[in-house]
């Protein structure tokens, strides 16, 4: 075990001190009172938000050691700070959007034959209550773009470690039930919708789609250049998403068929589907509530003249977990 010998605030970012860890210094994201969340990002990027004590407790740390890279928001600030051992999260690779574009279009025969054979209806978009309202009205719109129209949101993931500020996160036919429950635990003050998107929204030919096959964050930190970027926009990175076996981060082989899940159900309940630039609010399906009282006070709050323009309930199936929940939960 190993003592928090210290914490001080540094350029905005706390810094702790552990005796006996070779770096001597990690950064974290944000303090509590209790506790402080170390924000880490694995070999495959996938990021963990892990809470360690306040000065003079005892902290294993050997999750922590096991190669694990650091995430800063400012690489000038940190480069001297970072140890040689630890690597920095490289830029992504960018691409014209009107190529992206054009390979959309021409996968476009591919990736409805997929929606058809698979039987996807629709895809799926969790969010906060807070930003319902703004959503209704102006359809669902990535961070980036917010920014730029200074529209304000509450936002989950801050650090968004796929990079890509100007999509928008869609699972296909269920939500990443395993983020969906991390989020709700971390902001456990906060209620939530469940956003069901017409599959019309994949064949838009002002959207791009980037298919995949695992959690973003794991996916575009192995995008190199700009050829594998573009496989991700075309249907074998979709068909890819409901692979017949899935290796997992320990090298593991999943078999599909053991999972006995739904053929529209991706194979990794972490797959997703980026959507770049505004998702049009004609996309919208309906709106899952998880309970009444969520519904009352929205309207308390905004009026029921903009709700009623869609359909919406309480389903509270979107709230749980796939029925291979007990599998996954084994295997990672």
């Amino acid at each position: 075990m190993n003592r928090v010998i210290d914490i001080e605030k540094s350029d905005g970012y706390f810094v702790v001190k552990i005796n006996n860890y070779k770096a001597e210094k990690i950064f974290v994201k944000d303090m509590e009172e209790d506790s402080i969340i170390l924000l880490l990002v694995a070999d495959e990027g996938t990021p963990l938000n892990k809470k360690i004590p306040l000065p003079g407790t005892l902290l294993d740390i050997t999750v922590i050691e096991k190669n694990m890279n650091l995430f800063f928001k400012q690489e000038s600030i940190y480069k001297e700070k970072i140890p040689r051992s630890i690597n920095y999260i490289s830029k992504p690779v960018s691409s014209d959007p009107e190529k992206l574009l054009l390979i959309k279009s021409k996968e476009l025969v591919k990736i409805k034959e997929i929606v058809t054979s698979r039987k996807i209806n629709y895809l799926v978009h969790f969010t906060r209550i807070e930003n319902l309202n703004s959503i209704l009205e102006n359809g669902l719109i990535p961070v980036k773009i917010q920014e730029e129209m200074l529209i304000p949101s509450i936002r989950n993931d801050v650090e968004r470690m796929d990079a890509k500020v100007e999509c928008t996160s869609c699972s296909v036919s269920f939500p990443n039930y395993k983020l969906f429950y991390n989020f709700r635990m971390h902001f456990f003050k906060s209620n939530w919708v469940v956003i069901l998107l017409n599959k019309d929204i994949l064949f838009s030919p002002s959207n791009i789609t980037y298919f995949c096959y695992t959690n973003a964050a794991r996916v575009f930190p192995a995008v190199k250049n700009e050829v594998a970027l573009k496989k991700l926009c075309m249907a074998n990175a979709f068909e890819n998403m409901f692979c017949d076996y899935f290796t997992t981060k320990d090298n593991k082989s999943i078999s599909r068929s053991s999972l006995q899940i739904s053929d529209n159900y991706t194979t990794d309940p972490q797959a997703e589907i980026l959507i770049s630039s505004i998702i049009d609010k004609k996309y919208i399906e309906y709106i899952c509530f998880s309970q009444h009282s969520d519904i009352d006070k929205f309207i308390a709050k905004h009026g029921n003249d903009l709700l009623n323009k869609y359909r919406y309930n309480i389903y509270e199936d979107f709230f749980t977990f796939r029925n291979d929940y007990e599998f996954w939960k084994k295997e990672n």
